[in-house]
């Protein structure tokens, strides 16, 4: 399959590397305002990879664009989510994007469906994997309780006062907004910076405290995951050395037995930088979406209309996190 990538950062340079010259994409087209970078990296890449200058703030551009290509890898700004949406949907093209913003995306799942397309939507880190880790627990219980997810994506600078290792403006965003959790059927505000927690993560980070802030899964797994589920939250550890984790905690029944599944992946930033010179966190992201994309043209999404990564198998995607770097960890306990 033909894609087309927009956005080549952090995030979107580690999505290319993965799509690049795999056996199931026929070309990789890159994207971005600003060509040098994209120009860069594909001088690196294997397969067959070009490079064009789009603004995804310009529809009738971006549409030209698109056309063609069987998939659209959207890794920009979420504010162009849904202009992006209308392009492709436009072109007949499938979609995958990272996250939220610029509208209620949801809300054009009719018109994907009619069109036979599949646009995946929040299919990067988290949301992403976080939603594909709760998606494997949920499967495995009968009755699902809780789901905390718990995301350790900073690090500090002795030069910089804030090391922001995502979008900035993203960061800003969700640091300044209400946190929004769910509770026994109803989704509820509270100030962001609120529940101060310490939580054990796992090595390579340890301890560290989290914050409620505001999130995606909060909004999506209650209405996708079923199965009773009655809490939901997500909490943030600002900062961390070193390092990167993304960690769901999925409490339920199974059985007649209280059951708790933890699933997480981790990577300190020195290993993502001997791999591709990035972060962990562009690492993870980036590999998620390209996990997601490489699902979606090796057959292995076949659902169509606007899908939540919690409502993809997840066992096709986490064989291919595996086979792009990433390790998966899974634990359960009894209660």
């Amino acid at each position: 399959m033909k894609i087309l990538q927009l956005g080549v950062g952090a995030i979107g340079t580690v999505a290319a590397r993965h799509l690049a010259g795999h056996r199931a994409v026929e070309s990789l087209t890159l994207g971005d305002m600003d060509t040098t970078r994209a120009g860069e990296l594909a001088r690196e890449l294997r397969g067959k990879v070009s490079v064009e200058r789009i603004d995804a703030a310009d529809p009738q551009a971006l549409e030209k664009a698109i056309h063609g290509h069987g998939l659209v890898v959207s890794a920009v700004l979420p504010v162009h989510n849904v202009a992006i949406m209308k392009a492709a949907l436009a072109s007949g093209s499938h979609l995958l994007d990272l996250s939220t913003g610029g509208g209620d995306e949801l809300a054009h799942d009719a018109a994907w469906k009619k069109a036979g397309l599949t646009a995946i939507h929040g299919m990067g880190e988290d949301p992403g994997i976080s939603n594909v880790f709760t998606r494997w627990a949920a499967d495995r219980l009968d009755q699902v309780d809780a789901i905390r997810v718990r995301d350790g994506e900073y690090s500090t600078s002795d030069e910089f006062p804030l090391a922001c290792l995502f979008s900035t403006e993203t960061f800003i965003e969700e640091a300044v907004s209400p946190a929004i959790y769910f509770e026994d059927g109803k989704w509820k505000e509270i100030p962001a910076w609120s529940n101060r927690e310490v939580y054990p993560f796992p090595e390579p980070v340890g301890p560290q405290i989290v914050y409620n802030m505001n999130h995606e899964e909060v909004d999506t797994l209650p209405r996708f995951i079923g199965k009773g589920v009655r809490f939901v939250d997500f909490k943030l550890a600002v900062p961390i050395k070193g390092a990167a984790i993304i960690l769901v905690e999925v409490d339920g029944r199974e059985g007649g037995r209280a059951v708790r599944h933890v699933l997480h992946a981790s990577m300190t930033h020195d290993e993502a930088f001997r791999r591709m010179k990035m972060t962990a966190t562009a690492y993870l992201t980036g590999t998620g979406a390209a996990a997601g994309a490489l699902a979606l043209v090796e057959g292995g999404v076949v659902a169509r209309g606007v899908l939540t990564p919690e409502m993809l198998e997840p066992e096709p995607i986490l064989a291919l996190l595996q086979e792009l770097g990433v390790t998966v960890h899974k634990k359960k306990s009894f209660l």
